[in-house]
């Protein structure tokens, strides 16, 4: 990890995969970087990032955030999620 790699969260997909959130600057230019990473072996434990995922200029955060709650509430429109906190699925 860089120096300018800041992690907020990492969500489980499976097993061996996870989606990682995490801040980042890249020639100057800060990020917000979501990423799959995977478990290189079960005995390291150790998890490495894979070209799967997409960067943004930090400028379009609340953009992204404001879709990404969009598609909540379609989400629980359509009852793909229960009503409620951000758990209760």
């Amino acid at each position: 990890m860089g120096a300018d790699l800041h992690v907020i969260a990492e969500l489980e997909k499976n097993r061996t995969e996870r989606v990682r959130v995490a801040l980042d600057r890249w020639r100057d230019v800060d990020l917000i970087d979501i990423r799959a990473t995977v478990l290189l072996t079960e005995t390291s434990g150790q998890w490495t990032p894979t070209k799967k995922g997409l960067s943004l200029r930090i400028g379009q955060l609340p953009a992204l955030i404001e879709a990404l709650q969009l598609a909540e509430a379609k989400a629980r429109s359509l009852g793909l999620l229960e009503t409620g906190g951000a758990g209760a699925a």
